[in-house]
């Protein structure tokens, strides 16, 4: 999580904290989601919260570079891992190359093009 339009990634982090809760982000290969814990007397402001992290997300320059970065390394080091190279392989010879079959990191092309608007 970077952000929203109208906090920074410490601001929410701080305001959830205040409230003794916590917000995540996550995603899989199957799924993604997010999810905020509060006490119950501050669920207004922790779905406040999460709404914006979900409806106002920001990418700013320098965070979205620094993960592309971190995806291109690790397509590179996925392709020197003789297991991850060998799952991959058994993943699309069973599946073909949709669904569980293709891999679930995007190819290197499409980080090494992807840039930042912000």
């Amino acid at each position: 999580m970077q952000g929203t339009t109208t906090r920074t990634a410490a601001q929410v982090v701080t305001e959830m904290e205040s409230l003794g809760g916590s917000i995540e982000t996550y995603g899989g290969n199957n799924s993604f989601g997010a999810n905020a814990e509060v006490l119950s007397a501050d669920f207004g402001t922790g779905l406040d919260l999460l709404a914006d992290v979900l409806l106002n997300p920001a990418f700013p320059a320098d965070a979205f570079e620094r993960e592309r970065q971190i995806q291109l390394g690790n397509i590179k080091a996925q392709k020197d891992e003789l297991l991850h190279s060998a799952s991959r392989l058994m993943r699309r010879e069973l599946f073909g190359n949709n669904g569980y079959g293709s891999t679930p990191s995007a190819p290197k092309t499409a980080f090494k093009t992807c840039r930042s608007t912000s």
